[in-house]
Formats: structure tokens, C-alpha cells, sequence
């Protein structure tokens, strides 16, 4: 019963290319993500090191990731001394359950456990594995908080001291059968589930790339359910009759060369009315929702000079072998005319079977998007996703 080590270190970085080059530099292997990516991982011997994108320059250097026996445990007496966590202990998709916590100096420490997850090979060779390989085996210490002072390490102390009791044994989104659950929460206004995902659109020409006002973004939810924190929003006008607009994140961590039957659950908040004509099809009936998980990673790639997805998807009404229909976007609340529109929430779940074989490397890509058949504009913001895997 005691705080076992750093797992992680998170970094905030304003330029991710750069920051990428430079840790590629002394060493580092990257574990996923890239350049490009809002959230990228590098191999530190046992433990990891990430890079998050943030664009408020200032806010803080980053956070460490404590691996404890039992973050419920560890949640539950913070609040017992009347503390205040930033949220209740959350699956990720990397396979840990951790919650975060600001020391009286702001600092944002996380605490995890340390779960299993399937093994993944990387080649470390000569002087990079013997200067990362103690990583996460020694106790935290200042080096690995540049700028840590007398305060912080004070309050830290204390709040570790006063958990180290109730700590006791591991949990996980993974059962004894193999099953696991993927869960995914975007409400958060820094929630960490929504800086490794990102947002993509297809089924349309470049000659249309500006009629179709594309949007997306990390965004508080609109209307009355302002209360209710933020989502992945997502909206697009559709000029092309048969635009697909998604959110896409990695889920690695999976058993390697395995088959798993996947049931799919996506909340969303939606203002798109039910029973409504609308041109090209209606505003609600006719946008339907997909989901999918994938060993590559989707993304538009151009066909005969269009854009189109990387993998199957379907088209509109029907799914793919990369993605099947969950339901649509229409709500009971909004009208059909200008100005009735109601923001609301709306939960669709896979109702048949959805097969994933994933590879040597355990990994996998989830997305979620829209098909639509409607040509008008249509907005959503994504708060919880959910995917059951069970292996077959």
C-alpha cells in the first residue's frame, strides 16, 4: 500500500512539430501520435513521457502521473479531508482509471493505477535505454519538476502522507474474462479524453472546401445545457449532399491479434428537429450516426478528386465494414421552424454486432461521425463515448 512511482510525465507544448524533433533528438521513441497530433507519447523505459498541445501559452508546465494501488480509494479520502479533485476517477483510453487534483500552489498533480495493458516491443539501444530506464522506478524528486519549490513540495508530501493508508488493491476497465470498456468523457472544460482526438471531413470536392463552413473544437455546450460542461463539436453545411463529418482517437492497449465483438454507446447534444422536411432529405431522420473501430487510422484521402474516408464507412443510410449506424440526430424537443430549435441530449447505441481483428501491436482507432443525406447545416457536440470490447 503505497504510492508505487511516476508513470508519466505530461507536458504542455504550443508547438507539437517542434516539441516532436526536439525529443526525437535525445532519443525519445514515439508510442502514437505525431506532428500533427493535439496529444503524442513517447517510450521512457517503463513509464512514458507526453506531449499535450495547449494554446493558452502560461497556463503551467504540465502535470505528474503518480501510479497508486487504488485511485478510487485515493479519490475517496482526498475527499474526506475536503479536498476538491478536479473530477471523479475516469477509464481512459490508454487503458488507466485516474482522476486529477491542484496542490494549495495550483500545481495539477494525477493519480492512476498501474493497470495492465498488452506489451508492446520497442527497440532501445546503447545510451537511450540506460538514461531512461529509471523512470518510473525511483521516488518523485525535483528533477522531474523543473522549478518545483519549497511550498509545492511541502503541500505534496503531506497529501501523499495522508493517502498512503488507504490505498489498496487495483482496478481496471478490463474484467477477468478479457472484456474491456472504453470510456470516454469530453465534458470536462480540460477534459484529457479529448486532447489525443481529433476531427475530420469527407464526401466532398475541394472546389466546395468553403461553402461548407467546416467548424470543430473542444466547446462548451450551447443553450439551456451550458450546465452540463462541454463536447466535441463538430458541424458542417452540406453542399454536397453526402458529407461525413467525425471525431477520431486511438485506443491502444487492446490484446494483439485478437477478435472482438464491439457494442458502441454515444451521447451527443443536438438541436437537429424530429419529423421535419428539410432539402435533400430531413434535418434529423436523415443525418445518421456511425461508429467504428479500425487497426489503421481514419482519414480523408483523395479519390478520383474527391475526399473521401480511408476506410469503409458506408454511405448515409447504410454502414460499412468499418462502421456501423447507431441511429440518428433527431430530437423530440425542437421544431421545424426558425427559431423552435431546442439543444438536448441524445444517447444511440449499437443494436448488431460490430467485429474488430486487431493486430500485432494491440492498437486501434475509434470514430464517430455523421452520414448525412440533408443539405443543410448540421452541428453536434460529442460528450461520452463508450465501447464495450468482448473477445470472441
Amino acid at each position: 500500500m503505497r504510492i508505487e512511482g511516476v508513470s508519466a510525465v505530461t507536458l504542455f507544448v504550443t508547438d507539437m512539430a517542434r516539441s516532436c524533433a526536439f525529443y526525437r533528438t535525445l532519443g525519445f521513441v514515439l508510442k502514437f501520435g505525431d506532428d500533427d497530433a493535439t496529444f503524442t507519447s513517447f517510450f521512457a523505459g517503463e513509464g512514458f513521457l507526453n506531449l499535450a498541445r495547449e494554446h493558452q501559452p502560461g497556463r503551467g508546465w504540465g502535470r505528474p502521473i503518480f501510479h497508486v494501488d487504488d485511485v478510487d480509494a485515493v479519490h475517496g479520502a482526498a475527499l474526506a479531508a475536503g479536498l476538491s479533485p478536479d473530477f471523479a476517477p475516469r477509464d481512459a483510453t490508454w487503458g488507466e482509471r485516474y482522476f486529477h487534483i491542484r496542490d494549495p500552489d495550483g500545481h495539477e498533480i494525477s493519480f492512476a493505477p498501474p493497470c495492465p495493458v498488452a506489451p508492446i516491443e520497442v527497440p532501445m539501444h546503447g545510451s537511450t535505454a540506460s538514461r531512461f530506464a529509471t523512470l518510473t522506478t525511483t521516488p518523485f524528486r525535483e528533477s522531474a519538476m523543473h522549478g518545483t519549490h519549497a511550498t509545492h513540495r511541502a503541500a505534496l508530501a503531506g497529501l501523499t502522507a495522508a493517502l498512503l493508508p488507504l490505498l489498496a488493491a487495483c482496478s481496471s476497465s478490463q474484467d477477468t474474462s478479457g472484456t474491456q470498456v472504453v470510456t470516454l468523457d469530453f465534458t470536462a472544460p480540460d477534459a484529457p479524453d479529448a486532447q489525443a482526438w481529433e476531427a475530420g471531413f469527407a464526401d466532398y470536392s475541394p472546389e466546395q472546401e468553403e461553402i461548407m463552413e467546416f467548424a470543430s473544437g473542444h466547446e462548451p455546450l450551447p443553450g439551456a445545457l451550458s450546465s452540463e460542461g462541454h463536447g466535441l463539436m463538430i458541424g458542417a453545411t452540406n453542399r454536397s449532399d453526402d458529407v461525413f463529418m467525425y471525431w477520431t482517437g486511438p485506443v491502444p492497449g487492446l490484446a494483439p491479434e485478437t477478435s472482438y465483438e464491439v457494442d458502441f454507446r454515444v451521447e451527443f447534444a443536438t438541436d437537429s428537429p424530429a419529423g421535419c422536411a428539410g432539402i435533400g432529405g430531413a434535418p434529423g431522420e436523415s443525418v445518421w450516426v456511425k461508429a467504428g473501430m479500425t487497426t489503421t487510422k481514419p482519414e480523408p484521402v483523395m479519390v478520383e478528386g474527391d475526399w473521401r474516408m480511408s476506410i469503409d464507412k458506408g454511405n448515409q443510410s447504410t454502414g460499412g465494414e468499418d462502421a456501423i449506424i447507431l441511429g440518428n440526430v433527431a430530437n423530440e424537443e425542437s421544431g421545424c421552424n426558425v427559431g423552435e430549435r431546442v439543444w438536448e441530449l441524445k444517447t444511440v447505441a449499437s443494436d448488431g454486432s460490430f467485429i474488430l481483428n486487431t493486430g500485432p501491436d494491440g492498437m486501434a482507432w475509434l470514430a464517430v461521425g455523421t452520414d448525412s443525406g440533408f443539405e443543410g447545416r448540421t452541428e453536434l457536440y460529442y460528450t461520452r463515448i463508450e465501447a464495450e470490447l468482448e473477445p470472441r
